[in-house]
This record gives C-alpha cells, sequence and structure tokens, in this order.
C-alpha cells in the first residue's frame, strides 16, 4: 500500500470520528432544544392560565366594586329620605309643642285672672257664695285642663328631643354613606383599609415592595397607598401598586423615607 493510500486511510478514519461526533453532539443538542421547547411550552400555559386567573379576579373585584357602589348609593338614598323625613317630623313636633306651651301660657292667665276674681269675690261678702262656687269649679276645671297641657308640653319635649336626636345619628350615618358612596364611585380603596410590608426590594435604583393587601381588600392596580412606621409615629412614603393578586400586590415607593421602609410596617389608604 502507497504512502497516499495510508493517508487516505487516516483521514478518512478521522473524518469518520469527526461526523461521529457531530452526529452525537448534534442528537444531544436536539434533544435539548426540545425539552427547552416543552419547557417553554409548560411555562407559556402557566402563564395564561395565570393570566385567566387574574381576569377572573379582576372582573370578581370589579363586580364586588359595583355592588358596593349600588349599596352605598342605595344606603346614601334610605338615610336621606330618614333625614328629610326626620326633618319634617321635628319641625311638626316643634310646631305642636309651640302650640301647647301657648294653651299652657293661656291656662296660667285665666287660673291667675279666675283666682284674683274669687278673692275679690271673698271679700265682697257671703251673697256672692254662689259666684265664689261658680268660680271654684271653673277655676278646678282649668287647672284640671292646665295639668292636661303641661303633661302635653312634656310629652312634646321628650319627643322632639328623641327626634332631635335620632336626625342628628342619621346625619351622621348619611355622612358616611356619603363618603362611602364618593370612594366607592371614584374606585379608590376603603378608608379603613390598613396592611402591612411583607418585602423591600430594588431594581436598577427604584424601590419596590411586595404588600399584604390584594383584590380581596379592594385594592387594584394604580392605587396609591400610604406607609408609615407604626413604632415611631411617621410617615414613610407612597407605593403606587402595579401588579395585584388577590392577597398581595406589588407596586413602586415613592416619599421621603422610603429608605426606611422595612417589612411589617403598615400600610393605609394615602391621606
Amino acid at each position: 500500500m502507497s504512502a497516499l493510500t495510508k493517508l487516505f486511510v487516516v483521514l478518512l478514519v478521522i473524518c469518520s470520528l469527526l461526523l461521529t461526533a457531530a452526529t452525537v453532539v448534534y442528537v444531544n443538542r436536539s434533544e435539548d432544544y426540545v425539552a427547552a421547547l416543552r419547557g417553554k411550552d409548560a411555562e407559556i400555559a402557566r402563564e395564561k392560565e395565570n393570566a385567566r386567573i387574574a381576569r377572573m379576579d379582576a372582573d370578581a373585584a370589579a363586580s364586588r366594586e359595583r355592588d358596593l357602589t349600588t349599596a352605598s348609593n342605595a344606603l346614601r338614598d334610605k338615610l336621606q329620605s330618614q333625614v328629610t323625613t326626620l326633618g319634617q317630623e321635628v319641625s311638626k313636633l316643634g310646631a305642636e309643642l309651640g302650640t301647647a306651651r301657648t294653651n299652657l301660657q293661656i291656662k296660667d292667665g285665666q287660673i291667675t285672672k279666675l283666682t284674683a276674681g274669687l278673692e275679690a269675690a271673698q271679700k265682697g261678702g257671703t251673697g256672692l257664695f254662689a259666684r265664689n262656687e261658680e268660680l271654684a269649679k271653673e277655676i278646678d276645671r282649668l287647672r284640671i285642663e292646665r295639668t292636661e297641657s303641661n303633661n302635653i308640653v312634656v310629652d312634646l319635649t321628650k319627643r322632639l328631643d328623641a327626634a332631635e336626636r335620632e336626625l342628628m345619628f342619621t346625619k351622621e350615618k348619611l355622612v358616611q354613606a356619603t363618603q362611602g358612596a364618593a370612594e366607592a364611585n371614584r374606585g379608590g380603596p376603603p378608608a379603613s383599609i390598613r396592611g402591612s410590608v411583607t418585602r423591600v426590594v430594588s431594581e436598577r435604583g427604584q424601590s419596590f415592595a411586595i404588600i399584604d393587601l390584594g383584590t380581596a381588600d379592594k385594592v387594584k392596580v394604580g392605587d396609591k397607598l400610604q406607609i408609615e412606621d407604626q413604632f415611631n409615629k411617621q410617615f414613610l412614603g407612597y407605593i403606587h401598586l402595579e401588579r395585584v393578586d388577590p392577597n398581595s400586590s406589588f407596586g413602586r415607593l415613592e416619599g421621603p423615607g422610603i429608605a426606611h421602609i422595612r417589612q411589617n410596617h403598615i400600610v393605609v389608604a394615602a391621606r
């Protein structure tokens, strides 16, 4: 065998080995690509499911918000009607009380006048005995009527006081209901909301936080909440919600004390 033939044989063997190695590498990479593709498909499926759940949560939150708005407006209208009715009742009772007091004053004047006449008749002699008796009966009748008028005044006074207290209480409830309706119509978080910071993260020079409030607490993307240090009674800053889950939210921090925001600091409605 010539040297040239040997060289060709050696080259053929080397090429065969290289081709085999390349084939093995290609097959392995193909399997990796397939596995990666399957992983991406599973990740896409998970994200689609998360998106579906998020849409359902958002729809449920919107439905709750509409129900809250409807209920708040209905309560406000009902209380407004009660305030109007109570105001009319207070005015009516006030008028009745004024009339009763006037009648009472008239009775007092009549009793005083008749008493003076009786005393004068008694001093005039015994011939006026019959007249004295009539005056005494008239005075007794007026005193009975006065007692009845006084009872009416006392009763009307008590009813008026009770009506005025109820009116004041109903007005306070109306103010609260009006504020609740305004919050519901505004779509902001409830004024009484309260949560806490669960984690603080920094990314590219920007501070973010995760809080334990979500759609179940009637917060949504775009809401602005206030963060406070409850231990030092100090305002730290605000969180602008960018992602809201059923029981937690993620948002961007801003404010004078965001560098001091820590886990367990409280989160409340912005004031």
